[in-house]
């Protein structure tokens, strides 16, 4: 897809879901091509929104973000719950299935927690038939958590010490 014909989509879809959000037109949409483990992200600071797909859902899902300026909370929850009536009375019934299809997921999914994080960073460490660095172990990680380097190694603090024990347990 060309430049003009995403940009083209975006407005499109922020008229038709979100007709109250952003009427100054501050905020832009980018390709980008690496998004760790996401395929889209919401950058507040910067008002863009980022994705790896021309995908409406993924970018129905990001505006959301904008939105409410919040994570998978019931707030954001609410805002998509509203993008699929919009969707409904503007009859793309397969888009509203799609939103509420995610929601369902969200909703289902379990709550990631610090012990299940350095678990998986230990398991790895020892689990691992050749030597894996630790870099290489909190970037696969990270990844999976869909988590900038930053951002996972400023909320889990303790990554270092759970990739030594892994690698203490191995011997």
């Amino acid at each position: 897809m060309k430049y003009k014909e995403i940009q083209e989509m975006y407005q499109d879809i922020r008229w038709t879901y979100f007709p109250k959000w952003d009427k100054g037109c501050e905020w832009k949409l980018e390709l980008a091509e690496d998004l760790n483990g996401s395929q889209g992200f919401c950058d507040t600071q910067k008002k863009t929104i980022y994705t790896l797909y021309t995908n409406n859902l993924v970018i129905i899902h990001e505006i959301c973000h904008a939105v409410t300026k919040q994570g998978h909370n019931k707030r954001w929850t609410t805002r998509m719950e509203l993008a699929a009536k919009y969707a409904e009375k503007d009859g793309d019934s397969e888009i509203a299935a799609e939103i509420r299809d995610q929601l369902e997921a969200y909703a289902m999914s379990p709550k990631i927690t610090a012990k299940m994080v350095y678990q998986e960073i230990q398991d790895i460490a020892y689990m691992s038939s050749s030597d894996i660095s630790y870099d290489d172990t909190i970037e696969f990680v990270r990844r999976n958590y869909g988590m900038s380097e930053r951002d996972f190694l400023k909320k889990y603090k303790k990554t270092r010490q759970a990739y030594d024990e892994g690698i203490e347990n191995k011997f």
